[in-house]
């Protein structure tokens, strides 16, 4: 019994660094997810069937290992590169006979926000005078 005690905290001591992490709200991760809200609070504190409710912050995020937030080693993976087409999954709404234009949006966006990544690390070198208009 103890164990699995341990194993909830460890658990849910990661998702609360993980959504940390993400800087979203627990309001938005409540209601992209489908969790209620006593149920969300119950998983961070270690409390109730957290397996049972963490699959569904795993597919919200797009998270492939479903013993993710399980290890007592847990660090958050920060992606490579910004790419958005890796975490639709909490905000697709697919229209039917529109999904070409939804990817090609996509597509457009995450090379917009690839460029401001860019403009971003050239300012630290070159200090640029417009770059506050991003941050």
């Amino acid at each position: 019994m103890e164990h699995i005690d341990n194993l909830k905290l460890t658990t849910s001591k990661n998702l609360k660094d993980f959504i940390e992490h993400t800087g979203r709200s627990h309001q938005w991760i409540i209601s992209k997810s489908g969790i209620p809200k006593s149920t969300y609070y119950k998983m961070l504190n270690g409390e109730g069937d957290l397996d049972k409710h963490i699959v569904k912050i795993i597919d919200l995020f797009g998270i492939d290992n479903p013993y993710y937030f399980h290890s007592v080693n847990f660090k958050i993976e920060a992606p490579q590169e910004s790419d958005i087409t890796k975490h639709i999954a909490a905000n697709y709404v697919q229209v039917e006979g529109e999904k070409e234009a939804f990817i090609e949006t996509l597509t457009m966006m995450n090379d917009f926000v690839n460029m401001i990544d860019i403009l971003k690390r050239n300012n630290s070198t070159n200090n640029n005078k417009y770059m506050h208009l991003f941050e």
